[in-house]
């Protein structure tokens, strides 16, 4: 499998040094893609980053797996998407109202698989987890800009202005 990714927190070589192609521009990376993985915070900057014309530049072939948030994908926009053979499938284990209606269109989906949102709570990823929780407290105890908050705009405020990132 050849993997890549795009982040616009991360820089090229960090991308390219965990292995991936590093792409510019995601939706360059949404048409190039067989298997889409959605793994962002729900920001307003991220709210419906995947609708109708994300989809319209993907394969007919491609997945899409959302693990994220509900509200990053536009769940009208996948429904049709999945309907109309405009992607082959989709994987959500979040949704924009949980728990979606049981009469919501996008649950009527053959090509879709839904699962509980519970992948998080492995022993790794909580250990983890903890540890990315202490170091960002220490780091803005020490007056350190934190790059993995979910809005780096908090660093706009006068207060962080030439502070190093920790």
């Amino acid at each position: 499998m050849k993997l890549a990714g795009y982040d616009p927190f991360m820089t090229h070589e960090e991308i390219e040094a965990m292995g991936a192609v590093y792409y510019e521009n995601y939706e360059n990376l949404l048409a190039d893609s067989d298997v889409v993985l959605i793994h962002v915070p729900l920001t307003e900057e991220t709210r419906d980053m995947i609708g109708a014309r994300q989809f319209s530049l993907m394969k007919k072939t491609s997945i899409l797996i959302n693990c994220s948030r509900g509200g990053i994908v536009n769940e009208a926009g996948l429904t049709a998407a999945l309907r109309d053979g405009m992607i082959a499938g989709a994987g959500m284990d979040v949704f924009t109202k949980e728990p979606p209606a049981m009469d919501d269109p996008l649950l009527h989906c053959p090509n879709l698989i839904v699962s509980p949102h519970c992948a998080a709570q492995t022993k790794e990823a909580v250990v983890k987890m903890a540890r990315l929780c202490v170091q960002g407290c220490l780091a803005v105890c020490e007056g350190k800009k934190w790059p993995y908050v979910a809005d780096r705009a908090v660093y706009e405020h006068p207060a962080w202005k030439g502070r190093e990132w920790g």
